[in-house]
């Protein structure tokens, strides 16, 4: 899912892979066309495993969720004068909320499927021994088959492929049943339709298709703190874990890319250093070093590249903020505070009222909801799908 240039001008089918109908049902399409065509292998006792490729990793698939208690769809039957109701979303068809994209489909739904289960931690299947993503946490579940990454978007394990299917079955053998499982939660139908009353409105950030672009946001992030540099103090008692005891009466000082960190902020006594990673990991490791070791290193020196520091012997605080989709913590060590984005938006959408006039902020505010949800993709995918439906009313 969530892949090729397709979904650059279209809302892609599998949308209605992550939501209930209006009427409880749960249907899958099955990418990249929705066609399954194989009347050897049984239906009702297969599960559809739904991936996507998250960014920076390389043979490497995330589980989004696992479809079980399939039935294959017969599609003559919604589209006949058939008594059969189609899938609907927010009160329109699937046919209807897919004509306005610009290429045409002639498959809408795959399969019904009676449960729908979520991971409740990171699942991955990795293709062959070799893969790499440095942002996969300790605790995550890594599931390897021995084969090369399918180019079709959709890959069939059968049985006959031993030790692929044994090791997939590892992950699902109580979800086959009934029985609880710690990984998987079931998913309830009536909790996860898509949300037609949320009024959806475009950003400066889709309009320019920045929205995994750490340099905009960062440039904003100083905008807005040089603009209304109130922001600052009022964050540090919102967030109630400063390390700042005493909120300094003077402006802060705030610099861009100053020796390659994101932003630097000089606060009377304080020198904030801030990197700010989106999707990116922590680069720079050699060893035990990386770069925010680096940037340690570099504020704390007396002198760099033999000029003094100006920030030389003040009191540091070092801030990693990534988003919710991007969970970098294992990654830092105690001197860094973590800052997600969920944070950064709950904030600035508590104090918004105060600056409703700036249409500027209030739009940046907006921008970061998407990257305040523990799944980007589904984020992003859910405000296309409500457009898409609103189009058709």
């Amino acid at each position: 899912m969530y892949t090729g240039d397709y979904l650059d001008k279209n809302i892609g089918h599998e949308i209605i892979n992550l939501f209930a109908d209006d009427f409880d049902r749960n249907f899958i399409y099955l990418c990249k066309d929705g066609k399954f065509n194989r009347n050897d292998i049984d239906i009702e006792n297969s599960v559809v495993i739904q991936v996507y490729r998250p960014k920076n990793s390389k043979n490497l698939l995330e589980i989004i969720s696992i479809a079980k208690g399939l039935t294959l769809i017969d599609e003559s039957k919604y589209l006949s004068a058939s008594s059969v109701t189609p899938p609907t979303y927010g009160g329109k068809t699937v046919y209807d909320i897919f004509r306005h994209n610009t290429i045409q489909q002639d498959c809408c739904v795959t399969f019904e499927a009676q449960q729908i289960f979520i991971p409740q931690k990171k699942v991955y299947i990795a293709h062959q021994n070799i893969y790499d993503f440095p942002m996969r946490a300790n605790n995550d579940i890594v599931v390897q088959i021995c084969r090369n990454p399918s180019q079709q978007m959709r890959e069939i394990i059968e049985e006959t492929e031993t030790s692929n299917f044994e090791a997939l079955s590892e992950i699902i053998p109580q979800l086959l049943s009934d029985e609880k499982d710690a990984l998987w939660q079931l998913r309830n139908p009536q909790n996860n339709k898509v949300d037609v009353t949320k009024k959806i409105e475009d950003t400066a950030t889709d309009i320019y298709g920045i929205q995994s672009r750490e340099l905009s946001y960062s440039n904003a992030i100083r905008y807005f703190i040089d603009k209304y540099p109130e922001l600052l103090g009022k964050f540090c008692k919102f967030r109630n874990q400063c390390t700042i005891n005493n909120i300094p009466e003077q402006t802060p000082n705030i610099y861009r890319e100053w020796n390659n960190i994101d932003i630097l902020i000089e606060w009377n006594e304080y020198v904030i250093v801030i990197e700010n990673k989106i999707f990116s990991g922590i680069n720079g490791k050699k060893g035990n070093s990386t770069q925010l070791k680096k940037y340690e290193r570099i504020v704390q020196s007396k002198k760099i590249n033999n000029d003094e520091n100006p920030f030389f012997n003040k009191q540091y605080i070092f801030i990693l903020l990534f988003p919710n989709h991007n969970n970098l913590s294992n990654q830092v060590n105690d001197n860094w505070i973590i800052i997600t984005y969920r944070e950064l938006y709950e904030f600035l959408k508590s104090i918004i009222s105060a600056y409703s006039n700036d249409f500027l902020f209030v739009d940046f505010v907006k921008s970061l909801e998407d990257h305040s949800k523990d799944d980007y993709m589904k984020s992003v995918m859910h405000r296309k799908f409500v457009k898409a439906i609103s189009n058709n009313k």
